[in-house]
C-alpha cells in the first residue's frame, strides 16, 4: 500500500509505503499524528460507503420522504393551502418514485420549486419543504454514483477528525492518493477544507482501520462508546440543558471496538491472532483483561485477584488494548492498526517488549502504522525486525521541518542514524553540559 499526501495541515509532502510495519518519527508538532488520522479517515470512508448499499440508501430515502409528508400535512393544516395532490403527489411513495425518476432532471426540480414559491405559506415552512426535497434529490443522485457516496462519507469523517480544518493554510489545493498496488486507486482533492473530488478506481483490500491514541480509553469505554461526534447538541433532562459529549470519530470507533470485548469469544478457532491475544498480557504484565458476565463488568486478572480498569496502570492498559482488539477480531490482515506514540505510558523495558509484539503482529500479516519520538522504541523495532527477518517489510520516515515551517516526511529506511541523531539531540545537549 502507498499513501501520498500534499498540503495536509503541517505536512507539505509525504510519500509513505505501508507494506508491513511503517514507523514515522519526529518531534512534536511535526505532522506525525496527521498521517495516522488521515489514513484512518480514508479507510473508514471506504468501509462506511460500503455499508451505505442500495438497501440502506433506499431506507434512508423512505424515512426522509415520510418525514417530509408529515411536515407537509402539518403545513396544510396551519395554512389552509393544499399541497398534496396539487404540487406534490398524494402519497409519499408516489413522490419517492418521481424523485428517483427525475432526480437528474434539473428542469423538473426547478419547476417543483417554482410551484412551491407561489403558494401562500410561511417562508420558513416553504424553506424547510424545499430543503427536504433537495436532500431527497441529492440522496437519489448519490445512490447511483458510488464516488459521490465516498466523497460524502470522507467529508463527514474529516469533519469529525479534523473539525473541517485539514488543508495547509494558504494553499491552493490539497491532495491525497492511496493505492494498494501500482497506480492511484483513490485520489482525493480538497480545497478550502471541502472535498472537491473523490475518484476511486478499484475496490480496496483494506476493509477497516483502528486508530489508538491512548490506552486510557479502557476505563472510559461506557462514556466514549455512547458519546456523540462533533455536531452534537444539547438535550433536556429534568428541565436542564445538558451537553452531550463530543469526541473525534477515531475515539468513538475505538471505544465501540473495546466495548465489543464483552461479547468476544476467545476460543474462536477462525482467527489466527486469538492465541497471541490470550498470552499477550500474561507473558509480559502477569495478567490479562476479561469480562465477567455475572457482574457485567470488565476486570484485569492477575493471579486470583481482579482489578477494575481504573485501578490498573496505564502501561498495562496499553497491552490490554491490544489484547482486546485481537480477541474481538478488530485486527487482521485486512484491518490496519494505527497507533499514535505507543511508547506513551511505558517505561523503557516495556517499550521494547511492546515493539516486539507489534513486529510479531506485522509478521503475522496485520498492517501497522505507528508514530513515535522514542529512540528506545524505534531501536527495538529495528532489532526485532532484523531478528524476525522483517527488514524488507519495515519502513521508516522522519518528519523534517522546511523553511516555510511545514514538514516533509523523508524515507530514512536506509539511514536510521538520522532518526536517532534527531531524537537524541536534547539528551546530548544535557550530557555535554558536563554536569
Amino acid at each position: 500500500m502507498r499513501l501520498n499526501i500534499t498540503h495536509i495541515n503541517k505536512i507539505k509532502k509525504a510519500d509513505i509505503i505501508l507494506n508491513g510495519l511503517t514507523v514515522i518519527a519526529g518531534n512534536n508538532d511535526s505532522g506525525k499524528s496527521t498521517v495516522g488520522k488521515l489514513l484512518f479517515s480514508v479507510i473508514k470512508s471506504l468501509s462506511n460507503a460500503d455499508r451505505l448499499n442500495s438497501q440502506s440508501q433506499d431506507r434512508i430515502m423512505r424515512l426522509n420522504c415520510a418525514a417530509l409528508y408529515m411536515y407537509v400535512k402539518h403545513t396544510e393544516t396551519e395554512s389552509g393551502e393544499k399541497i398534496k395532490g396539487v404540487i406534490l403527489p398524494s402519497t409519499a411513495a408516489a413522490f419517492l418514485k418521481e424523485v428517483e425518476s427525475f432526480a437528474n432532471d434539473k428542469r423538473w426540480v426547478s419547476q417543483l420549486k417554482d410551484k412551491l414559491e407561489k403558494i401562500n405559506i410561511v417562508p420558513q415552512q416553504r424553506a424547510k419543504i424545499i430543503r427536504s426535497i433537495d436532500q431527497l434529490v441529492q440522496l437519489a443522485t448519490e445512490s447511483s454514483n458510488s464516488e459521490k457516496m465516498l466523497e460524502r462519507a470522507f467529508q463527514s469523517i474529516i469533519g469529525a477528525e479534523f473539525l473541517n480544518s485539514i488543508c495547509t493554510y494558504n494553499t491552493e489545493m490539497s491532495e491525497i492518493c492511496f493505492s494498494e498496488e501500482q497506480g492511484k486507486d483513490i485520489t482525493i482533492q480538497i480545497k478550502e477544507n471541502k472535498v472537491t473530488g473523490f475518484k476511486c478506481k478499484t475496490e480496496t483490500f483494506v476493509k477497516d482501520a483502528t486508530l489508538v491514541e491512548s490506552p486510557l480509553y479502557i476505563h472510559l469505554i461506557d462514556i466514549l462508546a455512547n458519546a456523540q461526534m462533533p455536531g452534537g447538541h444539547y438535550f433536556n433532562i429534568a428541565g436542564k440543558d445538558v451537553l452531550r459529549p463530543l469526541i473525534n470519530y477515531h475515539i468513538k470507533d475505538m471505544a465501540q471496538k473495546l466495548d465489543a470485548f464483552r461479547f468476544s469469544l476467545p476460543d474462536n478457532v477462525y482467527s489466527p491472532f486469538i492465541q497471541k491475544a490470550q498470552t499477550l498480557t500474561d507473558n509480559i504484565t502477569g495478567g490479562h483483561f476479561y469480562f465477567d458476565n455475572a457482574k457485567r463488568n470488565m476486570y484485569w486478572k492477575k493471579g486470583e485477584q481482579n482489578y477494575a480498569p481504573v485501578n490498573v496502570a496505564s502501561g498495562i492498559k496499553a497491552f490490554g488494548v491490544l489484547q482486546m482488539l485481537l480477541e474481538t477480531q478488530a485486527l487482521d490482515e485486512s484491518k490496519i492498526l494505527i497507533w499514535d506514540e505507543p511508547e506513551n505510558h511505558l517505561h523503557p523495558e516495556w517499550q521494547i517488549k511492546f515493539a516486539s509484539v507489534l513486529v510479531e503482529l506485522a509478521k503475522a500479516g496485520i498492517p501497522i502504522l505507528i508514530s513515535s519520538h522514542s529512540p528506545y522504541f524505534i531501536q527495538a523495532v529495528r532489532y526485532f525486525a532484523d531478528k524476525l527477518s522483517m527488514n524488507d517489510f519495515v519502513n521508516y520516515y522522519l518528519a523534517e521541518e522546511t523553511e516555510d515551517e511545514l514538514c516533509v516526511l523523508e524515507d530514512v529506511t536506509d539511514d536510521l542514524n538520522r532518526i536517532f541523531m534527531k531524537l537524541a539531540q536534547p539528551m546530548n545537549e544535557i550530557v555535554n553540559l558536563g554536569l
